[in-house]
């Protein structure tokens, strides 16, 4: 249970609407109801009950509200008499690092409306693209904060971890990325020696995709028809959908990309993860957004099934 979901439980209430309450604090009815959602299963109580005629609490639901009220002043005093009202707050400024997973996903549509809820912040996202080691972005204070998969062998072999504070959200099963007009689209499952001779689509030479996917070329013996390398990630999915080559990456960019995702056998799970320097791991706007993400439905799931 979050502040968050407080805030939109009785935005609801207010409204007797999901629509009109989603409309009011700045969300789309879908992440709304979720939110709702997620938090019944976690009370095993039903708050509101959805007619034809709108939403009408339930005596739970009533009960429930009644002293979130009371909650959210007491939160809302204390903040103000802590960090001050919000016309004398000063913003909060945030670079925020985003791998391309974090759109795949949907984390970042989350993200946004969890900062667009607040007030007081001037956030700068940037792209993690294809060349991007977030680890270094860190390191050399380009970003504050980053969502992204850590560096792959072998760039995390050499890297020194203790540095950085990594918090794991959830894994997702690497896959082979092709055509979808590909005669290896229509398997369940592929090995490496199905993708023998396959032309292979990387990051720029020498980045950590490229040596990452050269590493897997040579373990398991890719003798590919060509290498093709390119620093932008809208044209490597155009060339995998034109049916030039494959690469290796998540599940969620099949839809996302419109390419096909076959999973790779044996499985292998990458997972993505929320990072900063073990310097900014206390800092208050870090925890929030690390509380904010884990409690995320597909981040609950995956600490359950672990």
């Amino acid at each position: 249970m979050t502040i968050v979901q407080l805030r939109y439980a009785l935005a609801v209430e207010k409204h007797q609407s999901f629509s009109k309450a989603a409309e009011q604090i700045y969300i789309s009815q879908p992440a709304l109801s979720l939110q709702i959602k997620t938090l019944e299963q976690e009370l095993q109580k039903t708050l509101f009950l959805r007619t034809p005629q709108g939403v009408t609490l339930t005596p739970d639901g009533e009960n429930f509200c009644r002293e979130a009220a009371i909650l959210m002043e007491s939160w809302d005093q204390f903040q103000e008499k802590f960090l001050g009202s919000t016309e004398d707050k000063q913003l909060v400024h945030l670079r925020l690092g985003l791998g391309f997973r974090t759109h795949s996903t949907g984390i970042f549509d989350q993200t946004m409306e969890f900062y667009h809820n607040q007030s007081g912040f001037e956030i700068t996202f940037s792209n993690m693209d294809i060349n991007g080691n977030p680890l270094e972005s860190l390191r050399q204070n380009r970003v504050d904060f980053v969502i992204d998969r850590l560096p792959p062998s072998p760039i995390l072999q050499s890297a020194d971890l203790s540095e950085f504070c990594i918090v794991e959200l959830f894994r997702e099963r690497q896959c082979a990325l092709m055509s979808p007009t590909s005669p290896l689209a229509g398997l369940s499952s592929l090995t490496f020696e199905d993708l023998r001779g396959c032309s292979i689509i990387t990051g720029p030479k020498g980045s950590i995709d490229d040596l990452a996917m050269q590493k897997l070329a040579k373990d398991h013996n890719l003798a590919s028809r060509n290498f093709y390398r390119t620093d932008s990630f809208s044209i490597m999915m155009a060339l995998i959908r034109s049916g030039k080559g494959i690469t290796i990456g998540p599940e969620s960019l099949g839809a996302y990309s419109r390419v096909a995702a076959i999973p790779m056998f044996p499985e292998k799970r990458v997972p993505l993860c929320l990072m900063c320097l073990q310097e900014n791991a206390r800092n208050p706007h870090f925890l929030s957004l690390r509380e904010f993400l884990t409690n995320l439905p597909i981040c609950r799931q995956a600490a359950e099934n672990n």
